[in-house]
């Protein structure tokens, strides 16, 4: 197998899942270790295995990721799921690893929710804890291991695609009500992708929380960064399925992160449903006024209101004074016990 994907590729494996589905997908979901039961709550599923049916699709080997697609409808929204996914110890090049990515960009979907399993990190987290990624740090592309690495895909992004805001800021604050309303605590970090397979050392983990990490696992920072640069707006969810001590008093095991999945599963279906729900927040590049205000009026109505009052106000007593200005212009005659008013020398009433 190449060591870039190529185009060609991405069309071929694009094309066999059309040939399969008339659904156009709205939204795609990547499921972490675990968490690949989810994809069961999807209504008239079509399910492809891409170990058969989809030409240079990477496989997954690892239990707990079916590595099947499902598409099909979740909370009325058109869906497609990736039931588990590769990784990179599993021997696969890192720019294979976002051969799903650029799929689902080539398929027209533009909003991704990212899971993954992770070692948490923060003393406050506790097992079964989720915690909304608000960046991460990214060692493998840092040692040279970058899923952009070779030919660019001119048909997606820049050679240099920026990273200042890989998870969507708009999807965290959402990320954060949805917890909110269902009373479900959301934490926040930042998460770091190491290669894998071994589970970090404790001087693996001393490191990490020295540098600002908060929970660590062995994927997710390749698909954003993938995601990213062809323009896909993202949610990254982490399940914190084990909690590390950096003494390395307490051992971390594949069949501990899958039961903690089992249990964190309900909790995130239960989120991620009104996630689907509200991830359609109408930002139109190119219009950023007007998609502005229609995201102030889907979430904040009445600040939307509070403003074009205001607005409405000093622009209904701008125009008074300019037409009554005249009825001020001689205060000499004013009478003795109006209080008096007068402009700076600087001003006038003829300026407004």
């Amino acid at each position: 197998m190449s060591k870039f994907i190529t185009i060609e590729q991405i069309d071929a494996a694009t094309d066999a899942i059309r040939a399969r589905t008339d659904i156009k997908p709205e939204i795609a979901m990547i499921l972490g270790s675990g968490l690949g039961e989810l994809a069961d709550s999807i209504e008239n599923p079509t399910i492809i295995p891409p170990t058969r049916e989809i030409p240079h699709w990477p496989v997954s080997t690892v239990p707990g990721h079916k590595g099947r697609l499902v598409i099909g409808t979740l909370e009325g929204k058109k869906v497609l799921v990736l039931q588990g996914r590769t990784h990179y110890y599993e021997g696969h090049e890192v720019s294979q690893i976002g051969l799903p990515i650029r799929v689902m960009q080539r398929l027209g979907i533009e909003k991704l929710i990212i899971t993954n399993a992770a070692g948490g990190l923060r003393e406050s987290f506790i097992t079964t804890d989720l915690m909304i990624i608000i960046d991460h740090l990214a060692l493998l592309p840092m040692c040279g291991v970058n899923p952009l690495r070779g030919p660019n895909l001119d048909e997606f992004g820049t050679r240099f695609p920026d990273m200042s805001a890989v998870y969507d800021p708009e999807y965290i604050q959402l990320a954060r009500e949805v917890g909110q309303e269902q009373g479900i605590p959301m934490q926040e970090g930042v998460y770091a992708c190491l290669s894998g397979p071994t589970f970090e050392t404790p001087a693996d983990c001393r490191f990490l929380k020295l540098v600002g990490v908060d929970a660590v696992g062995m994927s997710t920072v390749p698909e954003a960064i993938v995601a990213k640069h062809g323009g896909m707006r993202i949610l990254g969810i982490s399940t914190i399925t084990n909690k590390i001590d950096p003494d390395g008093t307490n051992k971390a095991t594949h069949e501990e992160v899958l039961e903690a999945g089992d249990i964190i599963a309900p909790k995130l279906m239960k989120s991620s449903g009104r996630w689907l729900g509200e991830c359609n927040l109408p930002f139109v590049q190119g219009k950023w006024t007007q998609s502005f205000v229609f995201w102030l009026n889907l979430k904040y109505p009445s600040t939307l209101f509070w403003v074009l009052s205001r607005s409405c106000f000093c622009a209904g007593l701008f125009w008074l004074l300019k037409k009554r200005r005249k009825l001020f212009l001689d205060w000499n005659a004013k009478p003795r016990n109006v209080i008096s008013f007068r402009l700076p020398r600087c001003l006038s009433w003829s300026d407004f």
